[in-house]
């Protein structure tokens, strides 16, 4: 009687541990993205890359297409007597030749990062460049914005040159693509450039990838916000990520030069192989 009952407890034991067991299992098969406030980040597909597959959600598109004006100045629609016709807008396309998305949940909805390259194949310099950027999820558009160039909203990109871009994207449900395109007008004005020397990669006393740079002005003006945008790339050229950093002083005077030091968080660097440095600030 002893051993029959010694039986009958060891059996319920092993009963109870194996339901516990596929309780568990269940409760891992059936875990989800993190609760809002949860600091995890979770990457999103990009349309038209090569590990994205065509998604019908591309034609239902709408990117509102974005202008900015330089100075006020008459018109020929504003200022145009019969007969006269308006001149087109000059809009011009501009590549985005790379993209990364991380997307986060929170209280109020969904945040992502996007952040990416964009590459002016034009023959002429083109400004006021725009990223626009749609979240699309199983139910279509959650969300829609506009994305400028990293440190320089009114950048003027030359032929053939290249400039990162970031931004914050809110979507209202969970993104599964993001798509972005570009637009620009041809610039009136000459492109800021400060000449970087002496470029060095280390690492920050908080473990981050660093390049310290001087930057000399060499144009007959005054620099005002002298700063250096740095982009970096993986073995095969790809988009890794970008940095900002001003420098020490106000504004650079013909001739002068002022060190600056951009460091990018040691986790978004990983994977770098080159770099290039934009000198830049304003007039």
């Amino acid at each position: 009687m002893r051993r029959a009952g010694f039986v009958g407890a060891v059996l319920l034991g092993s009963v109870l541990i194996v339901g516990g067991l596929l309780l568990v299992l269940t409760r891992e098969t059936r875990r989800e993205l993190g609760a809002p406030g949860d600091a995890q980040w979770h990457r999103v597909h990009i349309l038209g890359d090569a590990s994205t597959a065509p998604s019908a959600l591309a034609s239902q598109l709408y990117l509102p297409l974005v202008y900015q004006a330089g100075e006020a100045v008459p018109t020929p629609k504003a200022t145009r007597t019969g007969g006269q016709v308006p001149l087109p807008a000059a809009i011009l396309d501009v590549d985005v030749s790379s993209t990364l998305a991380l997307q986060q949940q929170s209280a109020e909805g969904y945040t992502l990062l996007i952040e990416g390259e964009v590459r002016n194949d034009n023959p002429v310099p083109v400004t006021a460049v725009r990223i626009l950027a749609e979240a699309l999820g199983a139910q279509g558009s959650c969300g829609r914005g506009a994305l400028a160039p990293l440190g320089q909203q009114e950048a003027v990109l030359l032929p053939g040159e290249k400039w990162p871009f970031s931004g914050t994207l809110y979507a209202s449900c969970p993104a599964q693509f993001v798509r972005c395109s570009a637009t620009a007008i041809q610039a009136a004005r000459a492109a800021v450039r400060l000449q970087p020397t002496g470029c060095a990669v280390g690492v920050s006393t908080r473990g981050n990838w660093q390049l310290t740079c001087r930057l000399t002005n060499n144009s007959p003006q005054a620099i005002r916000y002298p700063r250096a945008v740095v982009t970096l790339y993986g073995p095969e050229g790809s988009y890794v990520a970008a940095g900002l950093a001003y420098a020490s002083i106000a504004q650079l005077v013909p001739g002068g030069s002022a060190n600056v030091v951009v460091e990018i968080e040691r986790a978004r660097s990983f994977g770098w192989a080159s770099y290039v440095v934009i000198g830049t600030g304003e007039l």
